[in-house]
């Protein structure tokens, strides 16, 4: 379950865009379109999913207050059955540029 962001500012999408040149350099193409959003939490399986999507739907339109962005984190992740297993990839700071790489990807 997620929520859209709003980037009046443009600096959510010029730290993207600068995310997309040095992935692009390793090769790496985006397959989707950038749609920034905060994902809340993941649902596996779901009994009453009409009730579940209805009550998403009464709250879909809300505000969450404002949130400064100074980082993108390219991350892995392994679905478990014990529960998801991240890591860091790629770290992209903004305004700042600085960039390291995790295991897995190298830059």
């Amino acid at each position: 379950v997620w929520i859209g962001v709003r980037d009046p500012s443009g600096e959510l999408f010029s730290l993207q865009g600068e995310v997309s040149r040095r992935l692009g350099a390793l090769g790496l193409r985006p397959d989707k379109e950038f749609r920034p959003h905060i994902t809340f939490f993941r649902v596996k399986s779901v009994r009453n999913k009409p009730q579940v999507l209805e009550a998403i739907a009464r709250k879909a339109s809300f505000e969450v207050g404002e949130l400064t962005v100074d980082r993108f984190k390219l991350k892995r992740s392994v679905l478990r059955p014990e529960g998801p297993l991240y890591s860091d990839l790629l770290v992209v700071r903004a305004n700042r540029g600085e960039e390291t790489s995790g295991p897995g990807l190298t830059g």
